[in-house]
């Protein structure tokens, strides 16, 4: 016959709190980095450079937000083609917008820790206005080929759903064993 002490008893407790705790933060970032950008019209992306500094560290993902250009305001970081057409994105802060005759022409946009001004952007080449970030998380999204992502993700999701599950019935169990 086994005897179960108070400290026993603390240790599982510790270990069960902590367990949820870590399977809220997983799934918490999981519904950030993939859900919640998918609901939102959005797309993950990785900040490659300290061009952003120190508001987007390399490493970084941020979620860019799809926007109408005309809904661009000067302040704004926003994701936009390198070159209309080619897959090269630059996320950048607006310091101006330039007006011609039909509306905005084009936009001004800097790197916050660049000196110089870019190109000028003009609204073809706006994909989307930033909404958040999750640091260091782009370091792992990188690591992982693109091809494999959607099954990597929705292989974390089942076993954070089961190892959850699982510990509801466990706990569950551990409760109708001591009545």
């Amino acid at each position: 016959m086994t005897t179960v002490t108070s400290d026993d008893s603390l240790l599982k407790g510790i270990g069960r709190g902590i367990s949820i705790a870590v399977s809220v933060l997983i799934g918490l970032v999981l519904v950030a980095a993939i859900v919640l950008p998918r609901l939102m019209g959005a797309v993950p992306l990785t900040v490659l450079t300290g061009s952003m500094e120190p508001a987007l560290r390399p490493g970084t993902m941020i979620v860019s937000q799809q926007i109408d250009p005309n809904d661009v305001r000067v302040g704004d970081i926003v994701t936009y083609q390198a070159e209309i057409g080619q897959p090269d994105l630059i996320t950048h802060r607006v310091t101006q917008i330039n007006y011609g005759i039909n509306g905005v022409d084009h936009f001004t946009t800097r790197g916050d820790a660049n000196g110089a001004d870019d190109a000028p952007v003009t609204p073809d080449q706006i994909r989307g206005r930033y909404a958040y970030q999750l640091p260091l998380l782009g370091y792992a999204a990188q690591a992982i080929p693109a091809a494999a992502k959607p099954h990597i993700a929705q292989g974390i999701g089942a076993v954070v759903l089961v190892w959850g599950l699982a510990q509801i019935a466990l706990s569950i169990r551990a409760k109708r064993r001591a009545s």
